[in-house]
């Protein structure tokens, strides 16, 4: 019973990080009704991207960690204007081939430039711990905890209470009528969509994990 506690801490701290893959395929297919299957290839990508900035070109973390949002934001919305738009209107099996093709290519891209070694990117919380009633807790497992929560919490609060939230669900669901409420349609996806939340998302895993790649 002594090791009750930090035992379910740390499964409440691995479920958080599934659940936070998870909540990138909800938000995405949520907000456009596009099932993105690259989305674990566009997590390791920011992974690598922010090994690169702070692992190996020496940046401070968080100033490592925001030129990785910035990267992989721009990447997505490079991928959405270049590739995704271009199929619009199609079956949903095209997309989802070409997502599945997407991620093909990102990880044959990332075995190429990182090769398949262990890569270890410490974060801020890294050999931190707490104490509460006697117990001591991983300092990075209560993290993804927290921090997990508050992601859903604010993600429930965006598309449920906010004008472009809601926007967006409604682009998703039905574009052209949408459209004839005064929704700028691909304003609302192209913008908002793969800048914002495909990407930010993913790195904000890495405030609170410690990244182990292959």
């Amino acid at each position: 019973m002594d090791n009750f506690v930090p035992v379910l801490i740390s499964g409440l701290g691995v479920g958080c990080v599934y659940a936070l893959v998870a909540l990138g395929f909800t938000l995405i297919y949520k907000a456009t009704e596009v099932v993105n299957f690259a989305q674990g290839e566009l997590l390791m990508l920011g992974a690598f991207v922010a090994y690169t900035f702070i692992g190996l070109w020496g940046w401070q973390y968080w100033a490592g960690l925001a030129a990785s949002m910035l990267v992989i934001a721009v990447l997505g919305f490079v991928i959405d204007a270049v590739i995704l738009r271009r199929i619009l209107g199609q079956s949903q099996f095209s997309v989802i081939m070409l997502t599945i093709g997407l991620g093909f290519i990102f990880r044959a891209v990332a075995t190429m430039v990182w090769g398949t070694n262990s890569l270890v990117l410490p974060t801020p919380f890294f050999g931190q711990s707490w104490t509460l009633l006697g117990v001591s807790f991983p300092a990075n497992t209560i993290a993804m905890v927290v921090g997990a929560a508050l992601l859903c919490i604010s993600l429930s609060l965006f598309f449920g209470a906010t004008r472009i939230g809601i926007a967006m669900q409604a682009a998703s669901q039905n574009q052209l009528a949408a459209y004839y409420m005064g929704i700028r349609v691909n304003v609302k996806l192209r913008r908002t969509v793969t800048p914002s939340i495909e990407t930010l998302k993913y790195l904000i895993q890495l405030l609170f994990w410690d990244f182990r790649g292959s």
